[in-house]
């Protein structure tokens, strides 16, 4: 642990020396380039939606994200143009950054799948409330059907047994 300390403290200082020297050497650094982020939920929901009525182009674009900037291809698919027409916004962020693009909608497909996949689960717990609920429903009307039953039969047994107290000679007579 404390050699691994030491080697990135060396490391540090050394790129931050080169970074000095560059400096005091009057050249600069290239700055980092931010991500381009411009694209919003609604043009990313568009597309995915887009893609996921047409999987053979869409696994051809997720092999290859530059196909969505290439003319030839473009052209050859008359209903990719004429999405990428109709959303101008899709069309501008494939052309800056289709690499990211493409994340941006394989990230927007996984966080879609799991709040389906919640969804399922949510209803699949629903299904399962409902029979449980169904089942105690049903025991009862089996318990209220027992129930009569028997009172049924204690009614029964108790109108025979007064008939033969009023009958001295016994049942049947």
């Amino acid at each position: 642990m404390f050699r691994m300390n030491l080697v990135r403290r060396g490391l540090t200082a050394g790129l931050l020396g080169m970074g000095l020297s560059a400096v005091a050497l009057g050249q600069t650094l290239p700055p980092i380039p931010k991500p381009d982020n411009d694209i919003n939920r609604t043009e990313l929901r568009n597309y995915d939606q887009f893609m996921d009525q047409h999987p053979e182009m869409a696994r051809e674009v997720n092999r290859n994200p530059r196909l969505l900037d290439n003319p030839n291809y473009v052209r050859n698919h008359p209903e990719l143009k004429q999405f990428l027409q109709t959303h101008p916004g899709v069309r501008q962020e494939v052309r800056e950054n289709p690499r990211q693009f493409a994340q941006q909608e394989r990230r927007y497909n996984r966080i879609e799948d799991r709040r389906q996949d919640r969804a399922k689960g949510e209803q699949a717990q629903d299904r399962r409330q409902d029979r449980v609920r169904d089942e105690k429903i049903q025991d009862r009307r089996q318990d209220r059907v027992k129930d009569e039953r028997a009172q049924d039969r204690r009614q029964h047994e108790k109108k025979r047994d007064q008939r033969e107290d009023r009958n001295p000679r016994g049942p049947g007579f």
